[in-house]
């Protein structure tokens, strides 16, 4: 029937016909022009004809078998094929637009032309010169971004790497971008695996040991030392390479970060700032300078962070980028939240919001809501940090993001267990969270999954099922503290379970001395931990005094309770405030006072007071209150 339908075409139609076999998903009259060089005149010839039809939204379609038909008539000129091909993949490839365009948002929407541009992408990858198909994949990698389909894009890119004949600059941007879509999908060891190669391509071998790291450190040091500001590189092209040095550094140190390589991450940092002066990149001096910074927080150097943070910020804000905006606020705002300096990190939250929101940055958008919900459960707004972690946990969950995912699950937990530490639907959230601990994620997330269970355990009685997960928690933890602000419930938390087990003396199936043990383990990491960052002092205190009254050393306990009040009350921590008052109020005896001259029942009455207006359970640690 077809054979005989088509024998009563006119050539001009067959010609047309065969050459809108390559569009797929439908296509506009524009496309048929450019791609077919079918006019209107000729398109509603065909139309009058049933051989195209036309929907109300004026695109134009063929039938499937139409239009394998016609695809098999114009398969048997391979030349006549060959054109129409590289006309569509040029027209559909054209759509796409420049990068820089891509972050601002708006502009025509593409989501009918999906299939045309696979089919543009397709053609590319097997037919064009390398320089094309590198312009085309630049074009394309933003649209991916903002549509999330890393699966699609690491196919994309890792077929593009098969071909012959690729520059060795270009193989390094697509390694790049492979790394990136890696990170976005969790997979942060492929990630770091193909930023390696990016830098080796380009010249800059990674080091395989902390002493090459020290290396490369001490001659970052020296080249700032010696040329502030950097020199300019005088050609492109090796302007070109710094700046592509730069793009893969910040990208790397986050992987770092997340694989907790904690040698890698400043030299790195560092290096990447460089580069980015030499090739007068700010938005990537901002992105590099602000791991510097937030480094030298965790290092406790918080004056110099403070300024490599506050030069970052200006930076970004001058380079207008969202992708900048966006990190900075990530990274500025574990600086802030480990100094406690809770409004900086607030006011410029929205701004950062939006940015990332505009240019659909779905996974570091979702990062500056997590570490804005952290804000606000450090600083006792607990019902807000549960809704913006379970807006989070939905968007990881449906992007298949297992570490914003996670993330999203361990806030929302740990937000409504300092509410009401049983509640029931923590069962549910622990489910979850090991689940996702399985996943390439960092090791300290797993210590804060197995904290809160511990948390979550002793609440409701389960004694023994709490000093198990403790004990998996020391263990995972080790012996060092952890370099991320966010993880205060990692690090006190371990302490705080075993000292309550060691203070109610009942069986947990456990030996003593191992739970003294881990209890004094886990409270010299929470003091390292509270060293590099001011927020855990007063938690950290709290437990101190805990240890010390459970050695008969009253004096020194009260001590440090009163001074855990006044660390809590400089901090603006209401939380850590009231938990405080509640330790120092229920140790001392009827008739004493504490080194602020207040009684037991006026320290448990400010502790009740103050968790009735942050919505807590009047004894948040389900602990007995006698003395």
């Amino acid at each position: 029937m077809i054979d005989w339908s088509w024998q009563l075409l006119t050539d001009e139609e067959c010609r047309a016909l065969r050459r809108l076999s390559v569009l797929r998903g439908g296509f506009d009259l524009e496309a048929a022009a450019a791609v077919a060089g079918a006019g209107l005149p000729l398109l509603a010839g065909l139309v009058d004809q049933s051989l195209v039809a036309v929907g109300e939204d004026s695109r134009y379609d063929m039938h499937e078998l139409l239009r394998q038909y016609a695809a098999e008539r114009l398969a048997a000129d391979p030349a006549e094929e060959s054109e129409t091909r590289r006309r569509h993949a040029e027209y559909y490839a054209a759509l796409l637009r420049a990068p820089a365009e891509a972050l601002v948002g708006g502009g025509p929407s593409l989501d009918a032309e999906v299939e045309n541009l696979r089919g543009a992408t397709d053609w590319l990858l097997g037919y064009a010169d390398p320089a094309r198909l590198d312009a085309h994949l630049v074009r394309l990698w933003p649209w991916y971004r903002r549509r999330g389909w890393f699966r699609e894009t690491q196919a994309v890119l890792t077929a593009a790497l098969e071909r012959d004949g690729v520059p060795v600059g270009v193989q390094a941007y697509w390694h790049r971008l492979l790394g990136e879509a890696c990170m976005q999908l969790g997979e942060v060891r492929r990630a770091r695996q193909h930023f390696e190669w990016t830098l080796a391509l380009l010249g800059s071998s990674t080091p395989a040991s902390t002493l090459g790291w020290l290396d490369v450190l001490a001659s970052q040091v020296l080249q700032r030392r010696l040329r502030p500001g950097g020199v300019l590189e005088p050609r492109e092209e090796r302007r070109a390479r710094a700046g592509e040095r730069a793009a893969t550094c910040w990208q790397m140190v986050e992987a770092c970060w997340v694989l907790e390589d904690w040698p890698a991450r400043l030299p790195l940092a560092l290096f990447g700032l460089n580069q980015a002066e030499r090739a007068r990149r700010l938005d990537l001096a901002a992105r590099n300078q602000i791991f510097v910074g937030m480094v030298a927080g965790a290092a406790g150097v918080h004056g110099f962070a403070r300024r490599q943070v506050q030069a970052a910020i200006r930076a970004a804000d001058r380079a207008g980028d969202p992708v900048t905006i966006c990190w900075t606020q990530v990274m500025g705002g574990l600086h802030w939240l480990g100094v406690g300096d809770w409004a900086t990190l607030d006011a410029r939250a929205p701004t950062a919001l939006a940015a990332g929101a505009g240019a659909r940055l779905h996974h570091l958008t979702d990062q500056v809501v997590l570490i804005s919900a952290v804000c606000r459960y450090l600083t006792g707004r607990f019902g807000e940090a549960a809704a913006m972690a379970a807006d989070a946990r939905a968007a990881g969950r449906d992007r298949h993001d297992p570490v914003v995912h996670l993330w999203g699950v361990l806030v929302l937990m740990e937000s409504r267990l300092c509410m009401n530490p049983s509640d029931p639907a923590a069962t549910e959230w622990l489910e979850e969270a090991v689940q996702l601990t399985r996943q390439n994620v960092a090791s300290i997330d797993v210590v804060r999954a197995y904290a809160a269970a511990a948390r979550f355990h002793l609440a409701g009685g389960r004694l023994a099922d709490a000093w198990r997960a403790t004990r998996t928690a020391a263990d995972l933890a080790g012996p060092e503290p952890s370099f991320a602000p966010y993880t205060l419930e990692a690090h006190a938390g371990i302490p705080e379970i075993s000292l309550a087990l060691l203070e109610q003396d009942q069986d947990a199936g456990v030996d003593p001395a191992e739970l003294r043990a881990t209890a004094a383990s886990g409270l010299r990491r929470l003091r390292r931990y509270a060293r590099s960052f001011p927020m855990a002092r007063p938690r950290a205190l709290v437990c101190l005094g805990w240890s010390q009254w459970l050695q008969d050393r009253q004096g020194a306990a009260h001590r440090a309770w009163t001074r855990a009040i006044r660390e809590a009350e400089r901090l603006a921590m209401p939380w850590e405030l009231a938990n405080a008052h509640h330790e120092l109020g229920r140790h001392l005896a009827t008739g004493e006072r504490s080194p602020l001259d207040l009684d037991r029942t006026e320290h448990l009455d400010r502790t009740r007071s103050t968790f009735e207006a942050l919505g807590c359970r009047t004894d948040p640690t389900a602990r007995d209150t006698s003395a």
